[in-house]
């Protein structure tokens, strides 16, 4: 892609595949509070795109309680150290390595960022990103937000950016702000099929991301 000076990468799904460790935290904050869940394999579902709508729709929870169990989840990932329960999609490490010798990297997700940190720094890969772009517990912010400040560290404009992700959440938050995107098919949501309807390049493996950038 001719004229990108930025990649950004969201994190589920694309950098690591972190479903189980997600699906135990799900289950073990119900049982604490008493709350009901969709079918086991539903769950999935919930491990793309807005994360306070997916916690709504998976406990069945009122606006008012979500930003509430929102912090109940943070906490007890926290508690049970979920940042480093995740498997690393083969090749990853060594495309991120390369990209980073060629772009400024950075990456914008709905987990918290602290933990984002952590798995990164267990994955050695921390400091190829010149930011890390998550939420914290005392503000909400929206993927698109996250993505502006990914361009504002880096000083550079929309048209110089491309971001990476696996979900039509990613896509739609790239496209809200005027940046291209390329999918990927490894990870929790996004289909071959997907990325043609929608016109987008894509990848089915981390290397092929090579190929595109």
């Amino acid at each position: 892609m001719d004229g990108k000076k930025l990649i950004i990468f969201d994190k589920d799904g694309t950098l690591m595949e972190t479903t189980e460790s997600s699906m135990k935290v799900i289950e073990e904050l119900a049982k604490r509070f008493g709350l009901p869940t969709a079918p086991r394999e539903r769950w999935i579902e919930a491990l793309s795109g807005s994360f306070g709508r997916n916690i709504k729709w998976l406990y069945d929870l009122t606006d008012e309680q979500v930003p509430v169990m929102a912090i109940e989840y943070a906490k007890l990932y926290g508690e049970m150290e979920a940042y480093y329960d995740f498997r690393e999609y083969p090749g990853i490490c060594e495309t991120v390595i390369e990209l980073a010798g060629r772009y400024m990297l950075s990456v914008a997700t709905m987990m918290f960022r602290d933990y984002v940190v952590k798995s990164l720094q267990a994955m050695d890969l921390d400091g190829c990103f010149i930011t890390i772009e998550g939420v914290v517990m005392d503000r909400w912010l929206s993927k698109q937000d996250l993505i502006h400040r990914c361009l504002d560290t880096a000083g550079v404009s929309p048209e110089e950016t491309v971001m990476i992700g696996d979900s039509m959440d990613d896509l739609e938050s790239a496209r809200k702000a005027g940046i291209d995107f390329v999918g990927v098919t490894y990870g929790f949501e996004l289909t071959e099929e997907d990325c043609k309807r929608e016109g987008i390049p894509y990848a089915t493996t981390p290397a092929g991301l090579l190929d595109i950038l």
